[in-house]
């Protein structure tokens, strides 16, 4: 089928609440040869109707990253209890290249989401790389929660201290001047 066409029907069975679409949604949401844009789709669809029951099994560890990662962010969307734990965990496994920031973006967007990530991460303690990598999605955001962020520089082993400069760097400097 047509992708376009393809597209267009997903976001219409979610749009229209299809119930008999929730079947064949989740199978495209499932799929990873689904395209990154269609499978959101299909999770956005999920995700207006509400079918909770369709969205968290595709949150379990055995599933590939990039479903993962969006069934995630349909979780926290919902408020699915466990989702923020989910992810501390996925962040972990994620390879150099694939970005969190639609799944935290997810978490930021609820009212609780920030809390409940900031909860995970200090119960999850995720790796320090892990860590840099959710900072850096918080900060693509253009957003600043300020307990997120201090857990997230916490775990990453950053500091939000300023050092003066040493006299070794200063004489450097003025050497350079």
């Amino acid at each position: 089928a047509d992708p376009a066409i393809r597209l267009g029907a997903v976001r219409l069975a979610g749009l229209w609440k299809v119930a008999k679409g929730v079947t064949p949604l989740a199978a495209i949401a499932a799929d990873p040869a689904s395209s990154d844009e269609i499978r959101s789709a299909a999770f956005e669809a999920l995700s207006a109707m509400e079918r909770k029951d369709a969205i968290e099994p595709l949150t379990a560890s055995d599933r590939p990253v990039e479903v993962r990662l969006a069934a995630i962010a349909a979780a926290a969307r919902l408020g699915i209890d466990g989702s923020a734990d989910k992810a501390v965990g996925l962040l972990g496994q994620l390879k150099p290249g694939v970005s969190p920031t639609h799944m935290i973006a997810a978490f930021l967007d609820r009212k609780d989401g920030a809390d409940k990530l900031t909860a995970a991460i200090e119960k999850g303690k995720p790796s320090a790389d892990a860590a840099k990598l959710a900072l850096r999605s918080v900060y693509e955001l253009g957003r600043t929660d300020a307990v997120l962020v201090a857990a997230l520089t916490k775990a990453a082993g950053l500091s939000n201290e300023v050092k003066p400069p040493t006299k070794e760097e200063i004489d450097a400097l003025i050497a350079e001047v």
